[in-house]
Parts: C-alpha cells; structure tokens; sequence
C-alpha cells in the first residue's frame, strides 16, 4: 500500500434526491451537495446502499458521481460507491471515479450471488489492479458477504490500494477492536483505518475502540461532526450527551431506514420531495408525527 488517503472523521453517504416521478433530481443534488459539505463533514460518500445504487442505470450512475464531484470542487475528499453485478461492472465504475476525479473507491464483492472466501479474495485482486485509487471494503450484509478480521488484512497485505475498512456487521464492535489490534502489528500502510456505520449508533464506542471515523447518511451530518469533535477534543461526557439526545430517533430510524432520511432532509428544507424508489415500507401519518416529536431534542444541534 503505497497510496495516501486522509480516511478520519464523518464520511457521510449522500441520499439520492427524485422528483415526486422518482426521476433523479439534479437541481437538488446540488444543492443537497451543498448542505452536506455545509455540514461540516470530513468526506462524501456517494452511489452506496443509502443512495439506492441499485436501482441506478450505469447512466445515472456515472452522472450523479459526475455532478456530485462537479458541485464539491474539491471541498472535501469523494469516495464513490462502486458496488456492482460482476467484478467488471465494478472495475467498469471505479474506472470512471478514476476519470472524474474521485478520492477513493470503495466495493462488496458482486452482490448477485453468494461468494466464497476464493471468490472475494480475487475480486479485490482484480479491483486493486484495475485502479490506481484508494480502495475502501465495504462488509456490509446482508448486501455484501461477511469477511473476517483475518480475511480483511489478508487482503490488505496482499492488494497494493487496499488498506481501507467500511465495517457494518452485527459484529462491528469485536471485530473494529480486532482490526485495530492486528494493524498494529502490520507493516506501514497495510492497515489504513477503518469505519463503523449503524447509523451512528455506536459511533463513541467504535471511536474508544480506535476507529478512525464513522459513515452515518447525511442527513444528520452536522450532528455526527459535533459528536466527532467532542470526541477528538477529549470531551467524552459531552460527545455523550450529545449522543443521548438523538439516541432514540436513530433507532426509530433504524426499523425504517430509508424513509427517516428523506423526511428529514425535505423537512430541513434540502429536498423538495421525500420520495424514493426502492424502500418497501412507505411512512404513514403516525410515522410523520412519531418523527416530529423525536426530532424536537435533536434539532438544537443542527449546524445548517
């Protein structure tokens, strides 16, 4: 690993915004590219499961990283979603992020079919020498298959531009304390960090255990970053109290998911719609109210 990637703090996963139609909307990409960085955020993440990927033609695909990338100007580092059919579909994406300017790359494995351990490994063999960008593992079920601790350093050690974590399993906390411990023990550069997810959930825990950030969706970014510089302050009661306060709307949000982003963002005045594509589960009247009320603690905190 030879590559250099400032891979600390709140990387946020950007929505993807429509118009009541459920066509893209680019006007408010924009504009929602905006708020985001606006937030205060250390990155952006685009095209991952928050973004609904995987309702994209390789159209939309290209030209939402492309206007994205466009709008940041180089604000802040890109990381693009690169999550595909096959391993060429996804060299095919991270070869556009290389194109356009993109920071870094970060994949599962094809998410079409159940992969083995000889499968998974390949694949970041074949990425790794198809792109000369940073290369980020996203473990992510149940999208993606589950890598160990052991795997995900094999890896590392093995791929010249894989140094890089995502971990979002129901084993996230073990196994960012396993990581941790191991790249300390590793060479220069094999080991670059990694980051916790869950909706930010357990955002202080994985930062005590030595995770070098957290991916929470950008919807509420600026809280995230309140809490990291709490955290890197060495404020550790206020990060908490902090936290406590938003505590309950990120688990309510955690039985919906992709609802709470998008009601949150248009009531923030981001997005002119709240509409998305793929979510089975619609919010009803009760779901907007039960919102509202778990939203009061928290908005005191908004810095946009």
């Amino acid at each position: 690993m030879s590559v250099k990637f400032d891979y600390r703090g709140i990387y946020v996963p950007v929505i993807t915004p429509y118009k009541d139609n459920l066509e893209i909307d680019w006007d408010d990409v924009r504009k929602m590219t905006d708020f985001t960085i606006d937030c205060g955020v250390h990155g952006i993440v685009t095209t991952v499961n928050a973004a609904e990927f995987y309702t994209f033609t390789d159209e939309e695909h290209h030209e939402l990283n492309r206007v994205i990338t466009e709008q940041t100007a180089g604000r802040v580092p890109l990381v693009m979603g690169i999550n595909g059919r096959s391993t060429e579909h996804c060299i095919f994406h991270a070869k556009y992020a290389e194109s356009i300017g993109m920071d870094a790359v970060m994949s599962m494995p094809p998410v079409t079919k159940p992969v083995t351990w000889d499968e998974m490994r390949r694949f970041f063999h074949d990425l790794d020498r198809a792109t000369n960008l940073p290369i980020i593992i996203q473990n992510a079920p149940p999208t993606g298959p589950v890598m160990t601790a052991e795997q995900i350093m094999q890896i590392s050690r093995e791929c010249e531009h894989v140094s890089f974590v995502k971990e979002e399993t129901p084993f996230e906390m073990p196994l960012i304390s396993e990581l941790v411990e191991m790249g300390k023990a590793e060479a220069p550069g094999v080991f670059g960090g990694v980051m916790s997810g869950q909706s930010g959930l357990t955002i202080i825990e994985n930062y005590l255990r030595g995770a070098c950030g957290c991916m929470p969706a950008n919807h509420l970014g600026d809280i995230f970053v309140r809490i990291w510089d709490e955290l890197e302050a060495g404020n550790l009661d206020r990060a908490w109290e902090i936290h406590e306060q938003c505590a309950p709307l990120l688990l309510y949000e955690g039985m919906y998911w992709g609802p709470s982003f998008y009601y949150i963002l248009k009531k923030r005045g981001v997005i002119k719609s709240d509409k998305f594509r793929s979510r089975a589960f619609k919010y009803k009247a009760e779901n907007y109210a039960e919102m509202d009320e778990l939203l009061k603690p928290v908005e005191q905190f908004y810095r946009v």
